[in-house]
């Protein structure tokens, strides 16, 4: 009987390939190892805020690792029936993209649960903006791909959501909505001349799902200034904006501006804290920040060895 030539070993065929990985992990790729920018989200809990503890608590942040192939971004929060759930952005390399918000629950400890897909979409979509509102759970996350921004309903909190009206007919980056005497306020980004050159304008309206009317202390910044980053909220007496500038790179640092006057002819604000990603040698930027009782989340642009993580 002809002798059959066996099949070397599966590790065998395996090993060129390690051998290759290696050979340009440390000669080629060696000064990209911990270059390639790579987004977390960082929880922690502690009774006193961001706010009050200023930039010196930023090391106390957990960071919660994407699965391989993504990361995770634009962290959210909302305390629902006694249980913290976290919502963000899940980001594919492969797709170069975002089509799903996923969601966790948080236990008392910062313990996170595994993630799960909570909205699903065809095109883009980032920055789970979330809130309540006559005994309804809302969201209005970035569908800037879809040219329009869109209000969610919760149908079953935080995995099943109804599409429930077009709030605005263009593209517009991170909406954040706040809800102050009678009347809404929208504050958006609008791209002029592509994503690079983008304007955050005020709106208000005589409802939820009313027209918006441009303010006339718009635009309230710039370029690269301004652009939300996360929900408004209240401490202390005082209404918090949180906000983010994309200088000298894009979600380099967010910062609270704490809104002093606020009607449908006036606005001031001014500038509290502003946290940049100074305090570690590979953190590129932070955008995002978010607090329910005493659980917070910010997320943090890394630079990591891509092999890691793709």
């Amino acid at each position: 009987m002809k002798d059959v030539e066996k099949p070397a070993p599966a590790w065998t065929q395996r090993r060129p390939v390690k051998i290759a990985k290696k050979f340009l992990s440390k000669t080629i790729l060696r000064p990209f190892r911990r270059s390639f920018p790579h987004w977390r989200v960082g929880l922690r809990r502690s009774r006193a805020s961001l706010l009050k503890q200023g930039p010196a608590a930023l090391p106390d942040f957990r960071w919660i690792e994407a699965p391989r192939g993504h990361f995770y971004a634009d962290p959210m929060l909302l305390q629902h029936a006694g249980t913290t759930w976290l919502l963000a952005e899940d980001y594919e390399y492969e797709r170069n993209e975002a089509r799903r918000i996923v969601a966790a629950e948080v236990d008392v400890d910062g313990q996170v649960a595994p993630f799960a897909p909570a909205l699903t979409t065809d095109h883009h979509v980032s920055y789970p903006l979330l809130f309540c509102h006559d005994r309804e759970i809302y969201m209005v996350p970035e569908t800037a791909a879809d040219r329009a921004v869109w209000l969610y309903r919760a149908r079953r909190f935080p995995f099943e959501w109804t599409r429930e009206h077009r709030l605005f007919p263009h593209a517009a980056y991170d909406t954040t909505p706040w809800y102050h005497e009678g009347t809404w306020y929208f504050f958006s980004t609008i791209p002029e001349r592509g994503p690079a050159r983008c304007v955050t304008h005020l709106f208000w309206s005589d409802s939820l799902t009313g027209v918006w009317r441009l303010h006339p202390k718009s635009p309230v910044g710039g370029h690269g200034e301004g652009r939300g980053a996360g929900p408004i909220f209240r401490e202390d007496g005082r209404v918090i904006r949180p906000t983010q500038c994309g200088h000298p790179r894009y979600g380099y640092s967010f910062s609270f501006d704490e809104i002093v006057r606020l009607d449908r002819d006036r606005f001031e604000q001014r500038r509290r804290a502003t946290f940049e990603p100074t305090w570690h040698s590979r953190l590129y930027g932070m955008h995002t920040y978010g607090r329910v009782a005493e659980t917070e989340v910010i997320d943090g642009c890394w630079g990591v060895n891509p092999y890691v993580v793709m």
